[in-house]
């Protein structure tokens, strides 16, 4: 096995004393990554030394340091009576660099502890790319909302994220910015009432986004009807719920969600659903079956992705089940085609490499025995293979190998109703048939 690499320091502040509760990642120098995530690998936060370790695969990397104010990532400066706030301490790149285009490339090296690395913390500084608006709709006499950013190198995926409280007259402005995809939106709770504004998104390169208008309100209604195909008209609906789970970056806070049961007469409704992106589940369901068909106002969701980013007030959804989901089975080899000595093997049947942000449906582990199976999988195309866990990289370079991967795993069709044995050969680490430089 390759050694770990491990990259060491600690993060300071502006008069060179320690910074602790710092969240300290290391960002691949590579564009083309898209966040993936495997398996959960804790990336503790500076201790109170400002000290941080990180252990990964060798490679070049960027040193990025986020601030995690009240261990929970979320920064809110205390803002003055005359509403303006103190600068607070922005995302930094090592060394103390505000833009990643200018901060120094680490290089970790197999076997090796790259010590001594120090991040001094830069504030953020009004101009460059900047997001900045007002916040409508706050309760007379109510506390202030705050505006929550997530961002990311690119849309639709998010991998940071931070939140400011808006002015006394409403409004707010995140500064220093770097080129990438941004979502933000606002929130207010008491305790007894939560409201929440729609989430806007943008693509920053070199322009800054300004006023920009964010109005809270309760959260969304969704009401709709679900229907099992093949049922004859009038066939009483068995009890059910319907769930939204929020996609990976797309946490709604404090909102909590009500209802979802189905009825006898197969309608239900939901309050209180935050703006964003979701899969939908239905609870119980017949074995195998699986979601066909996803409506939401008219407007076919493949996938049983719904996108409420940008819904007002109430929508109306449409469920079809089908009792004719795919079945795939058989035995998971190694590389030469003999049986597996661990089981820990995970099997993936994903149709794009960004479902790895939303691991459901269609993904599992190989049992002790080596074997596998899918069930109630819609019909398709996918990405049919399957890895070794402890080959894997969990840490910095997990998404250029997974990517490569996906690219060159089998693509398979499936219609409705099948059921497939098909044994599955571990997918090596690296490309056999790659030419070496």
């Amino acid at each position: 096995m390759t050694p770990r690499a491990i990259l060491s320091g600690r993060v300071v502040d502006e008069a060179g004393d320690p910074v602790q509760s710092v969240r300290v990642q290391a960002l691949p120098v590579t564009t083309e990554s898209v966040p993936v995530v495997l398996t959960q690998v804790p990336n503790p936060a500076t201790d109170d030394r400002g000290e941080f370790r990180i252990i990964g695969p060798a490679g070049k990397y960027y040193l990025q340091a986020t601030v995690n104010s009240q261990g929970g990532g979320n920064e809110r400066p205390e803002v003055r009576s005359d509403g303006t706030s103190e600068a607070v301490y922005a995302t930094t790149f090592y060394p103390s660099s505000l833009r990643k285009d200018k901060a120094g490339v680490v290089e970790a090296v197999a076997g090796k502890d790259v010590s001594g690395l120090e991040i001094r913390l830069a504030r953020q500084q009004h101009g460059g790319l900047a997001i900045s608006g007002v916040v409508s709709g706050i309760p007379e006499g109510a506390g202030r909302p705050y505006v929550i950013m997530q961002w990311g190198d690119k849309a639709p995926m998010t991998t940071n994220g931070r939140s400011t409280t808006v002015t006394a007259d409403g409004k707010f402005r995140f500064d220093s910015l770097q080129p990438g995809f941004f979502r933000i939106y606002a929130q207010y709770s008491d305790g007894k009432t939560t409201l929440i504004t729609r989430m806007m998104e943008w693509t920053l390169e070199n322009t800054e986004v300004a006023n920009v208008e964010l109005r809270l309100s309760p959260g969304l209604e969704v009401s709709g009807k679900l229907r099992m195909e093949g049922d004859a008209p009038g066939t009483p609906a068995t009890k059910r719920t319907v769930k939204l789970e929020p996609m990976l970056g797309y946490s709604m806070g404090s909102l909590q969600r009500s209802g979802g049961e189905v009825d006898s007469d197969g309608m239900f409704h939901m309050t209180g659903v935050g703006p964003g992106r979701y899969k939908v589940r239905v609870e119980p369901l017949p074995d195998n079956a699986y979601i066909k068909t996803l409506e939401i106002d008219g407007r076919p969701f493949p996938d049983n992705t719904a996108d409420l980013s940008t819904a007002v007030k109430a929508v109306n959804a449409n469920i079809v089940i089908s009792r004719g989901g795919v079945v795939v089975s058989g035995r998971v080899l190694d590389v030469n085609g003999e049986r597996m000595q661990t089981n820990v093997v995970m099997i993936f049947l994903i149709k794009d490499f960004s479902d790895f942000q939303s691991i459901g449906n269609g993904t599992a582990q190989a049992t002790p025995d080596g074997k596998y199976t899918l069930k109630s999988i819609a019909p398709g195309k996918y990405k049919l293979f399957a890895i070794d866990a402890f080959q894997m990289s969990n840490g910095m370079a997990a998404i250029d190998t997974m990517k490569d991967i996906f690219n060159r795993a089998e693509e398979v069709e499936f219609h409705e109703g099948d059921k497939i044995t098909k044994d599955l050969k571990v997918m090596p680490k690296e490309d056999p048939n790659a030419k070496k430089k």
